[in-house]
This record gives C-alpha cells, sequence and structure tokens, in this order.
C-alpha cells in the first residue's frame, strides 16, 4: 500500500486531488458521526427526561389541585345548614316520603356544591338510602356498608380518603349484571364520613348522636383522569398513576403495564429518575408522588425510541458536516497544488472567486495549452452559473409576484373563466348593456384585489366586492339563490380583513346549494357585542357533518379557503378571534365569524 502512496507523484494532478479529497473527506467523517452519534444520544436523553419530568409535575400539581377542591367541598358539607336541618326533620326512622323530599333537596345541594363536569356521580349514602346524583351507580346501602369504600370511610373519618380504581361489580358484589350495560365498569372514589353541624347563637350543634351522619362519595370515571393529564410531547411516553402498595389506578397503555419494579423507587424522595429493563426494554421512568395521596404519578420512555429520532438528526448533521468537509477538502487542495505551474494557480484562484459567488471572472488560456479543455470548461460552467442565476432570480421574483396575486384575489380562476363565458353568451344574444355591467363588475374586483398596500380595508368597500361576486355568481348559477344583508350602518366603517367573507359565501354556494335548482337563500349578518363584532353567513343548504367541519378546518378538505381565512384572522389579531362552524345534515349552516372592533381613521 505504501508502495502505492509513494507512487501517487507518477500520477495525474485530477487523480491525486481526488485521492487527498477522499482521504480527507471519508475518514473525519467517520470520526465525527461517531462522536455526533454519542452527543445527539445523551442530549436528547437529558432534553426527553426533562420535557418528561416537566409534563409530571404539571400533572401532579394539576391532580393536587383537584383533590384539594373536593376535600375543601366536603368540609363545607359538614358545615352547612340546610343539609343539618334536612337530617335532623329525617331523624332515626324515616318514613319514604321523608326520604323522597329530602332526596330532591339534597340533589339541589349537591348539584350547587359540585358544579364541574369532571366526576361521574356524588351521593351521601345512609344505612337505610342512597342520595344524590340520580340515574348513577346501582348499589344498595346494605352493598355499600360491606364495601371498601365503606371500610375506608369509617377507618379515616376526619379527612377525604381516595379509594384507588375497582371493579364496580366487584365493589359491591353485584352479581347478573354484564359489563356492558354499565356505563362505566371501572371507577375510582373519594369517601367521607360527614359529621353534620350548623352554627346557632355563636355555638356549633352536631346532629343528635341517634341520628345517622352520612358517607359523602364521590366518584370518577377512568375518563376523567385521562382528560385531566395533560398530553404528553411524545405520543411514545406513556402515563400511569398508581397507589403506594402498586395498584393500578389509571394508565395510558392499551395493556396494563407490568409495575415489579416499583419497590426500585426510594422511599424518601417524592420524585426522580429511573432507567429499568421493562420487558427487555431498556425503558426511562419518571415519577412524582402526590403529597395529598401518595399516589406516584409515572411517565415512561422507552430508550429504543431515541435510536429513531437520532438517526434523523445524524443524517441532518451529516449532510452540512459533509459540505464542511467539501470545503475543507477543497481548500487543502489548493494550498497542494500551488507547487504547480502559475496556470495551475489562476485556475485555482478563479474556483476560489467561483466559491465566492463570483461567476464573472474568465480564464484567459492559448488553445493549444495542455489545459485548454480544463480552462474552457471552467468558463463554460461560470456562464450557465451566471445564467443560472439570472433565471433564477427572474423565476423567485415572477413566484413572488404570482403568490401575492393568488393570496390577495382569492379567486378561483374557474370563476373567471365562467364569468368570461357568461360575458360571451351574452354578447352572442345581443345583450351588449349587461355585458358591459358585469365587465365593470369583473373590472372593479380585480381592481380592489390586485391593491396589496394593506391586509385590511373598511366593511363598506369589502361589501362592495361581494356584491359584485354574489351578482356574478348569481348569474352563473341562474338565480338559483338569494341572499339577504342584515348589516348595521354603523359598522360599514370598522376595519376588516380584506375578502373574509368570500371563502364562506362561496362554501354556500358551491357546496351548499349543489343539489338544489332553486329556493337558496344565504343571510349575511353582523352585531357588534362590546368590544368584538361578530358577523354570521347562514344558508339553508345541505349542511355538513361533524367530520367533514373538521376537515374543512384542518385543511384536510379540498377546499381550504375558509382554514386560510381562519389563519388569516388569528394572524392578524389573535387567537380569540376567527371562524366557527355549526352545522346539521339537510338543516342548513352557520358560520361565525369573530373580529376585533376597529373603527378605521382612513376614511
Amino acid at each position: 500500500m505504501w508502495k502505492h502512496f509513494k507512487n501517487l507523484k507518477n500520477i495525474s494532478f485530477r487523480s491525486q486531488l481526488l485521492f487527498y479529497f477522499l482521504i480527507l473527506s471519508i475518514f473525519p467523517m467517520i470520526v465525527i458521526s461517531f462522536v455526533l452519534f454519542h452527543i445527539s444520544k445523551e442530549s436528547m436523553m437529558e432534553l426527553a427526561t426533562q420535557n418528561m419530568m416537566e409534563n409530571i409535575n404539571k400533572n401532579n400539581d394539576l391532580l393536587e389541585q383537584r383533590f384539594d377542591d373536593f376535600e375543601t367541598l366536603s368540609l363545607y358539607l359538614n358545615v352547612n345548614d340546610d343539609l343539618y336541618h334536612i337530617f335532623l326533620e329525617l331523624g332515626p326512622s324515616p318514613s319514604d316520603y321523608q326520604i323522597i323530599t329530602a332526596n330532591r333537596k339534597i340533589q339541589k345541594i349537591l348539584t350547587d356544591y359540585f358544579v364541574w363536569e369532571e366526576y361521574y356521580s356524588v351521593h351521601l349514602v345512609t344505612s337505610y338510602f342512597r342520595f344524590g346524583s340520580p340515574g348513577k351507580n346501582a348499589y344498595s346501602p346494605e352493598s355499600f356498608q360491606e364495601s371498601v369504600l365503606y371500610q375506608k370511610a369509617i377507618q379515616n373519618s376526619n379527612k377525604l380518603t381516595w379509594i384507588a380504581t375497582y371493579d364496580y361489580c366487584d365493589m359491591f358484589q353485584i352479581e347478573g349484571i354484564s359489563p356492558k350495560l354499565l356505563e362505566y365498569n371501572r371507577l375510582f372514589s373519594a369517601v367521607r364520613k360527614l359529621n353534620i353541624s350548623t352554627s346557632e347563637k355563636g355555638s356549633i350543634k352536631w346532629l343528635p348522636s341517634s341520628i345517622e351522619n352520612p358517607i359523602l362519595v364521590i366518584s370518577f370515571s377512568e375518563d376523567h383522569l385521562a382528560s385531566l393529564f395533560a398530553k404528553n410531547d411524545s405520543d411514545a411516553i406513556e402515563t400511569t398513576l398508581l397507589t403506594e402498595d402498586g395498584q393500578i389506578v389509571f394508565s395510558s397503555m392499551e395493556t396494563l403495564p407490568e409495575v415489579s419494579w416499583l419497590g426500585l423507587i426510594p422511599q424518601d424522595q417524592s420524585s426522580g429518575t429511573l432507567t429499568i429493563d421493562l420487558q427487555g426494554v431498556e425503558t426511562i421512568v419518571c415519577y412524582s408522588r402526590n403529597p395529598t395521596t401518595g399516589w406516584i404519578v409515572i411517565n415512561s420512555l422507552p430508550m429504543n425510541i431515541f435510536n429513531k429520532d437520532i438517526i434523523k438528526k445524524l443524517l441532518l448533521y451529516l449532510v452540512f458536516f459533509a459540505i464542511f468537509l467539501v470545503i475543507l477538502s477543497g481548500f487543502i487542495s489548493f494550498l497542494i497544488s500551488r507547487k504547480f505551474s502559475s496556470r495551475i494557480a489562476i485556475t485555482l484562484k478563479t474556483i476560489e472567486q467561483m466559491g465566492a459567488g463570483d461567476f464573472s471572472r474568465k480564464i484567459s488560456y492559448d488553445p493549444e495549452n495542455e489545459f485548454a479543455f480544463f480552462y474552457e470548461k471552467i468558463n463554460s460552467t461560470n456562464r450557465r452559473l451566471q445564467k443560472l442565476i439570472h433565471e433564477n432570480y427572474e423565476i423567485t421574483l415572477r413566484q413572488k409576484e404570482s403568490e401575492i396575486l393568488l393570496l390577495n384575489i382569492q379567486l378561483n380562476p374557474h370563476f373567471l373563466y365562467n364569468t368570461l363565458n357568461i360575458i360571451n353568451w351574452i354578447c352572442l344574444d345581443g345583450n351588449t348593456a349587461l355585458a358591459s355591467n358585469i365587465i365593470v363588475e369583473l373590472s372593479r374586483m380585480l381592481q380592489y384585489t390586485s391593491d396589496n398596500s394593506s391586509e385590511t380595508s373598511l366593511l363598506k368597500d369589502d361589501m362592495l366586492w361581494i356584491k359584485d361576486y354574489i351578482s356574478l355568481m348569481s348569474i352563473r348559477f341562474e338565480n338559483q339563490f338569494d341572499v339577504f344583508y342584515d348589516i348595521p350602518e354603523e359598522l360599514y366603517e370598522i376595519s376588516v380583513p380584506k375578502l373574509f367573507l368570500q371563502p364562506l359565501i362561496e362554501n354556500s354556494i358551491i357546496h351548499g346549494f349543489q343539489n338544489i335548482d332553486c329556493g337558496g337563500k344565504i343571510i349575511i349578518s353582523g352585531k357588534t357585542h362590546l368590544d368584538t363584532v361578530v358577523f354570521y353567513v347562514e344558508d339553508n343548504g345541505c349542511g355538513m357533518s361533524e367530520e367533514a367541519i373538521e376537515d374543512v378546518m384542518s385543511g384536510k378538505s379540498s377546499s381550504i379557503g375558509i382554514q386560510n381565512s381562519d389563519k388569516r384572522i388569528k394572524l392578524l389579531y389573535g387567537d380569540q378571534y376567527g371562524i366557527q362552524i355549526k352545522s346539521l345534515i339537510e338543516m342548513g349552516t352557520k358560520i361565525k365569524i369573530t373580529l376585533p372592533y376597529i373603527l378605521s381613521t382612513n376614511k
């Protein structure tokens, strides 16, 4: 090999340069790629762990807030005067009529206290009746007193006690009911033995000992926890909620996870990170204890996810470093070649200028020179590059102009073609006056949309364009629809985004009335509300399904005009403004547009 290396001086300059280039490019690339791989892996692991801990702390804080809220509400029930008098009137042995009357009152009290829709049911349970949420839960007071919920409430009578997720039928020993018939087969609950009292003349009075104090039972579905926990940054991150003894309260996994490793978590630590072997896969686990219940919130992420992400990032790094190495190799090749003739030096100087973006230089040479072919190729390359740069500049300029025109005009080419065809037919029919009016309307529309000086305009100017547009569409569709306006006069002086109503009206005409020949109706209205102005575009067309509405607003539909208008409004004014769609199949569509009330100073 060394012999072949020494023989490099006997081969052509081009071959030597190629050899040096390969050596200088491949070897550093291998070394750098190896280093980058490990750096990327460590940085991604650190970032992922940090994000997981932030997410898990956020989830735990939110869970703790909810626990505190329900703890506070349970304390308020203890000192509720109405509850005191209700149970005092019931006495030790209430009649059925008394129980039914009391249940209506208690339901109202519980509804006033527990205003959130997050819980599944709330009851006050005694040995003789279950007061509270109607139609929720089917257990009897007797089966409740034999359950773990009752036992925990009695054991921890001074505080609200949380019970981990349980099987509903198993908990209350219910037989003969299929889990499919239950709204929720698995629930978790909070229980508390109430000690109801009232304050009279500055002193506290409790219920007589002969009267039974109820047990508060608040039940939640597993779906509640799924909605409560924040969305992770990565779909690969799984969230699990465990009790201190390893009982699973909630898990985002499709199958229940293995938690035999729970003992690895130090008892004296409230939060931290572990790396464990989970079913043969090395996994990062972040955990945090809830201070109220002692439950442990866990986020887990398999390590093999990193490899996929690293490969993607590594490819990007390699591209940039490959470019860097090519430039470096070229520079070194230039230094080596300086020992050759001045003709090569001039050539390399020209190549250097090309690398700096100067393609105007030409190499003068003797046609009989041995490098004439090489010089001519460089000059030819310079000429082609100059031509390409110029052409690329012109193409980019024209593309920008086209994009601006398309964004501002908001006209479908088919609309223009159809309008011109209509004009042609009218002229052939001899109605030149109508054709002239249409040409004037179209010209006025194009003049308005071609004005790129501002993103916004006065509503009155925009409505003139809209009316011209509707007039042309009405001719095109042979008066298949009518348009009605209900906009207060004072709104015509406000500032609005240009042509914000056009995609909505077009949607009603093109899609809403596609199956009707006549009788279509569009109502365009507007009103002010505090510091906002709300516009509505309503039609009596075929309507849209929820899926179709979602496709339109997300841009999945072939009609992207509405989504673009919504994005433009949000970019101009903020996310609190924009477009909302309500629709029912065969019942028409109602589109709401919310804008800030901005009175234009340019009238």
